[in-house]
Order: C-alpha cells, then sequence, then structure tokens
C-alpha cells in the first residue's frame, strides 16, 4: 500500500508542477483522491477553489474529509452480484452497464457553481 500511496504522491507533485497544473483532478477511487487532497493542502492550493476533485466509490471517508470530497458512487452490492453471475455465466464478452450517481460536495463545489447543483448529504 506504500508503495501505490508514494506512487500517488510523486503523480500529484508531476501534475501540480506543470505550467499550468490542472483545475480538476478525477480521481480513479476515492483513496487516490483523498491522497491528492493531502497534497494539496500541503501545498497550500485549496480545494476546491484552485482545484476541484472528485474520486470514485462513495466510501465512508469521503463524507469525512475536509472538504468532504464529491465522488461517483455505484451500488457496490449490485456490482459484487453481477460479477459474480459473470464468473457464473458461461459469456466471457459481456459487457455490463451499471447506473452511478454523482454526489456532489464540497471538494468540487465553490459558492458559484453550488447554485447551479442540488448537493447530496
Amino acid at each position: 500500500m506504500k508503495d501505490i500511496e508514494q506512487a500517488l504522491v510523486e503523480g500529484m507533485s508531476q501534475l501540480l508542477a506543470l505550467a499550468q497544473p490542472p483545475d480538476a483532478i478525477f480521481a480513479y477511487n476515492d483513496v487516490a483522491a483523498l491522497v491528492a487532497m493531502r497534497e494539496c493542502a500541503r501545498r497550500g492550493i485549496r480545494v476546491p477553489e484552485d482545484v476541484a476533485i472528485v474520486g470514485f466509490d462513495d466510501i465512508d471517508a469521503a463524507a469525512w474529509a475536509h472538504p468532504p470530497l464529491s465522488t461517483v458512487a455505484v451500488d457496490k452490492r449490485e456490482l459484487g452480484r453481477d460479477a459474480f453471475q459473470l464468473l457464473l455465466g458461461e459469456e466471457s464478452e459481456r459487457n455490463l452497464l451499471l447506473p452511478v450517481r454523482l454526489v456532489a460536495r464540497e471538494s468540487s463545489v465553490t459558492d458559484a457553481s453550488a447554485s447551479r447543483l442540488r448537493l447530496a448529504p
């Protein structure tokens, strides 16, 4: 886990060192997004004023972060059930689409954009 975290820190360092650093980051999961938020805070970069950050998973820690992390939520029980069904099935080439929902929290919402979004609890 330490190697993954170190790779995330190094990736954030490279992104933030660009001549034109990003104004938004969509991380592959909430843990990576939380590392990104921590690295921004360490460098004095304000979330969401300077950079918006969104994760994927909607883990419990996302709501507790400072600021609370915006995330894309998927029904994990349904995802697990469908994955198991695919493993048991004989079809090896099948795409499956599951619904997701954006949980907009303070890590991606500024005062100006909040009036356009309905925030999820």
